[in-house]
């Protein structure tokens, strides 16, 4: 961190807040790797919770007894602990009625509190968290996510679609060289469409669900955009989604990784989901299903699944240490062909929606969802789509989307097929249903392959 360094900050210093952060933002990506990144790392873990100590409550509670001193060891926190402490989890003292009243409001884009830039997320576990943000921190994550979004350099219009907008996106179309626009998540799609064939967005932004339904519209000839990126959003991207959208769109499609605890992994210029290694610090936890937790990360067929314990490595108003994500991720170990050292991943969904099959002895075991994925569309060229549902252990059912009728032999063959794939994998006596047709679901709720009832 030399002439280099002291050039890029005296560059940023002469700029103001967001584009001041997106260059300090690049500079770090650029130079913070191996023992570099190491330190830093460290250095503002130990700030973090050095403040945390100081101005949350509920933190200075929740450490007693243990060294904070070995930051990385500290308890782990998860949503239910900060929702049923929020005025004392939050620096501020700002209660969660006050936060959840704002946060309401703010969704209509109609309210800030004290300032403070507050949303909600859109709550797949079912329950939606809080969080808060001041106006260095929006300014600082405005300027991040353009440094690691915005690959190039150029005049953008943004197509953001979400389930409700908030003071934080609105944020990132403030310059001269973004023109933004919000689109609620909404089942008529059609005055969308004349508002979007009219904006002519380059870059689209929502989850893969909604693109899908932009999709269809642009075969049938309703919308006529040519965006020259995707990018998903707030669902699990999967290969079945990423294949229709760049066949249609012929552009590629990357994937954004985001939760209230943090900005946590972003595409590279390839298209690779990294960890964000410069702004929060995320460790490997083991992965947890109801009341069966792994005693260590597990390694099977060669991949690492895991879920993120994240520590935000900026954030004042509302400090994040070592708090638990429900999230199931796999850390990718080949080396990135952009050259970045920041860990890789792929995000599958959620632990709480992992199926438990019976193996070969009789004992539990879990079915990964890129496993799941793997089996069905593999089992037949004519699968486009699936869900999944297990109403108990042992049992699966399937309903598969066929883009060509099937018969009844061609059916019981492909049960058959499913169920061998099974059995290759080690899974025996698998109570398996398969349905013709995906079952209904409204726009503005999340897509989940995978749910275990």
């Amino acid at each position: 961190m030399s002439g280099s360094f002291t050039s890029w900050m005296r560059q940023a210093q002469s700029l103001s807040g967001v584009a001041g952060h997106f260059v300090r933002a690049r500079w770090r990506a650029e130079h913070l790797h191996g023992e570099a990144l190491a330190r830093f790392q460290n250095e503002r873990f130990r700030a973090t919770v050095n403040y945390a100590l100081e101005h949350s409550a509920f933190y200075r509670n929740y450490w007693a007894g243990h060294d904070p001193s070995r930051p990385f060891a500290l308890p782990t926190v998860g949503k239910s602990e900060m929702m049923a402490h929020f005025q004392t989890f939050n620096s501020l003292g700002i209660s969660r009625e006050r936060a959840l009243e704002a946060a309401q409001l703010a969704e209509t884009g109609a309210a800030k509190l004290d300032g403070l830039t507050v949303g909600l997320s859109s709550g797949t576990s079912g329950s939606r968290g809080l969080f808060l943000l001041s106006p260095s921190e929006q300014a600082a994550w405005t300027g991040t996510v353009l440094a690691r979004v915005m690959h190039r350099l150029q005049r953008e219009r943004v197509a953001l679609f979400l389930r409700a907008g908030s003071d934080l996106y609105q944020g990132i179309g403030r310059g001269r060289s973004i023109e933004f626009r919000y689109f609620p998540l909404e089942r008529d799609l059609e005055p969308h469409l004349l508002a979007l064939n009219a904006f002519e967005p380059t870059l689209l932004i929502g989850p893969p669900s909604l693109l899908e339904r932009l999709a269809t519209a642009q075969q049938q000839g309703r919308l006529h955009v040519k965006p020259r990126r995707l990018i998903a959003v707030a669902e699990v991207m999967d290969p079945p989604d990423q294949r229709k959208l760049e066949n249609v769109f012929q552009v590629p499609i990357h994937q954004i990784y985001q939760a209230t605890e943090g900005f946590l992994a972003a595409p590279c210029a390839y298209g690779q989901l990294h960890l964000q290694e410069d702004i929060v610090a995320i460790q490997m936890g083991a992965i947890q299903m109801g009341t069966v937790q792994a005693e260590s990360i597990e390694t099977h067929v060669s991949k690492i699944y895991f879920t993120p314990v994240v520590t935000d490595l900026w954030r004042r108003v509302q400090p994040i240490v070592r708090y638990r994500l429900g999230d199931l991720l796999t850390l990718e170990t080949e080396k990135c062909a952009c050259g970045s050292s920041w860990r890789r991943v792929q995000v599958l969904g959620r632990t709480a929606d992992l199926f438990t099959l019976e193996d070969a002895s009789r004992g539990a075991r879990t079915l990964y969802p890129d496993e799941l994925g793997r089996i069905v569309l593999e089992s037949s060229p004519q699968i486009g789509d699936y869900r999944a549902f297990q109403e108990r252990p042992g049992h699966l059912r399937l309903h598969l989307e066929h883009r060509v009728e099937q018969g009844r032999g061609e059916h019981a063959a492909l049960e058959e097929s499913i169920r061998d794939a099974l059995e290759r994998l080690g899974f025996r006596g698998v109570q398996l249903e398969v349905c013709e047709g995906l079952p209904d679901a409204p726009p503005n709720v999340k897509r989940r392959r995978m749910v275990r009832l």
